[in-house]
């Protein structure tokens, strides 16, 4: 058996596509909230991170003291809603170490140290 890509092993169920959809409308929505990829890019000490971990802990619609972002950004209502945000800052921070990562291979010269 050839497999080509992670579908092969584990098919979408209607309920991990509508996740799947929900996390990427809740990105969207960061997104045109202002957390541009240019903006994200600048959070590189691990905030978007700390938004994901705080969306995942805290219940409570109190803004968390160590939130690194704008309160506007601090939205919890249901535990699903909450995990679905978290879910969200964490593909924004995974685009955003990918970018880092593409911009060091891109700068790199033959002959030069890494």
């Amino acid at each position: 058996m050839t497999i080509k890509n992670a579908a092969d092993i584990f098919p979408m169920t209607a309920a991990a596509t509508l996740i799947a959809t929900d996390v990427m409308r809740e990105m969207m929505e960061l997104i045109d909230a202002g957390l541009t990829i240019e903006r994200c890019d600048g959070f590189d000490m691990g905030e978007l991170g700390m938004c994901a971990v705080s969306y995942m802990l805290y219940t409570k619609p109190d803004l968390p003291e160590d939130w690194p972002l704008h309160a506007n950004y601090w939205r919890p209502t249901d535990q699903r809603a909450n995990w679905i945000l978290a879910q969200a800052f964490l593909m924004l921070e995974i685009q955003r170490l990918d970018r880092a990562a593409a911009k060091v291979v891109d700068n790199f010269k033959p002959g030069e140290k890494p």
